[in-house]
């Protein structure tokens, strides 16, 4: 299952893990061409309003108030997350557990789907 955003974003939900692959200047905002995502961690995927979301500092990456936030962050309360996002309101959220990252925050084409394909069976 391949989505993109801009085609730029393209998403792959495997057995094992999501994949999001990163092209062109995505790549360089977000300082990576690919970010993969465990399937054994995730423990919720889930829509959410992006502006309801806080990332922290961002520590490698870009951020661009309004326009863009791209790369890791750090805060005390979260630990890291990786973001990408432009200027969606609803955005996937997902949380991690025993991984790097503790939340991936995404813009994609259809976040809804792609929550419904990660969330783990409860």
């Amino acid at each position: 299952m391949g989505r993109s955003v801009g085609r730029v974003i393209t998403t792959e939900v495997g057995a094992d893990d999501l994949v999001v692959r990163f092209s062109g200047w995505d790549a360089v905002w977000a300082l990576r061409r690919t970010l993969r995502v465990p399937r054994a961690r995730v423990v919720a995927a889930e829509v959410v309003d992006r502006r309801l979301l806080r990332a922290g500092l961002r520590l490698g990456g870009t951020a661009w108030p309004g326009r863009i936030r791209a790369g890791r962050c750090w805060s005390p309360s979260l630990g890291w997350s990786f973001w990408f996002t432009r200027r969606a309101e609803q955005v996937l959220l997902v949380t991690l557990e025993g991984d790097h990252f503790r939340r991936v925050v995404l813009e994609v084409s259809e976040p809804a789907a792609l929550a419904a394909s990660l969330s783990p069976p409860s």
